[in-house]
């Protein structure tokens, strides 16, 4: 499995110091995680897959929601863009005024 199904889907791991199985899965930028239950409740990696079917459908969901974005277009960000650096400007000539 490639590194971008993994970021979709998720990924289940073994945390064999505390023996339980994790869901883990990338949301916002942050990395998230959650139990899905004990070694001895899942004795096999396939069968932990399977409880955490319903955790996958949630990410896919969350991920399809945030991947409908309104477009935006040029005009706006040559707009916006001009607006920070005249901000930038008239700061740093506040700025430099100040020192002197």
């Amino acid at each position: 499995m490639n590194r971008a199904a993994r970021f979709k889907i998720g990924s289940v791991v073994l945390d064999k110091r505390r023996k339980t199985w994790n869901f883990l899965w990338w949301e916002n930028g942050e990395r998230r995680s959650k139990k899905i239950g004990t070694i001895s409740q899942f004795p096999t990696k396939a069968s932990a897959w399977r409880a955490a079917k319903p955790l996958r459908d949630a990410v896919e969901k969350q991920t399809q929601v945030n991947a409908v974005r309104t477009p935006c277009r040029v005009s706006t960000l040559v707009e916006c863009n001009r607006f920070a650096r005249f901000l930038w400007c008239a700061c740093a000539s506040d700025f430099a005024s100040a020192r002197h």
